[in-house]
């Protein structure tokens, strides 16, 4: 109770948990009907609101999508600075700082196609991204939007010598292992 007057005063927004928690313990009686009615189910704190979740498609897959679907098909490449060495074909540059202000733009011209989000390692940028779209896309089915699992570092090891998949690959930004220099920079090298 006290964290949840904590959150309250600093204007948190909060939520029952899922329906399946509602559902599986609905028990009758005036304190559960008072919890629910000040949305605090079991007396518990609500949670934020979190938009529905997204897809995700393997590097396998999208290449997949990219050979049978492209006209309906949408990549959106969030890195910045790492973005050097190899890309996606076809897909659009968007890094990530800039997303906020591209996002309506985004939602507009990709009402009816499948959307997929690619950031290095498919972990922070690109589930970030995939759910700031789902949030101004309420109405849109969630498995159209998605993100690489893997990551650009994925689909470029599989496919860094396909010019049909991979454009601009540049063997000198990535080690053996596909980590791209951008993520070694300070490393000490091991000794082999």
């Amino acid at each position: 109770r006290k964290v949840a007057m904590e959150q309250e005063r600093e204007g948190i927004e909060l939520r029952p948990g899922s329906e399946d928690e509602q559902d599986s313990d609905s028990t009758s009686g005036s304190e559960d009907s008072e919890d629910e009615e000040r949305g605090n189910k079991r007396g518990g704190l609500k949670l934020p609101s979190i938009p529905g979740s997204y897809g995700t498609v393997t590097a396998e897959e999208l290449k997949g999508l990219m050979d049978k679907e492209k006209s309906s098909l949408t990549i959106i490449d969030l890195r910045g600075k790492d973005s050097v060495g190899g890309s996606i074909v076809g897909s659009l540059a968007v890094p990530f700082e800039a997303l906020e202000s591209k996002l309506d733009v985004l939602v507009k011209d990709n009402e009816n196609k499948k959307i997929v989000f690619c950031c290095m390692w498919g972990q922070l940028r690109s589930p970030e991204a995939a759910l700031q779209f789902i949030q101004r896309t309420p109405s849109r089915d969630p498995k159209t939007t998605c993100v690489l699992a893997g990551g650009i570092r994925d689909f470029v090891s599989l496919y860094h010598t396909n010019k049909e998949a991979v454009k601009g690959f540049d063997g000198g930004c990535w080690t053996d292992d596909f980590i791209h220099i951008h993520d070694t920079e300070g490393m000490t090298p091991r000794k082999k």
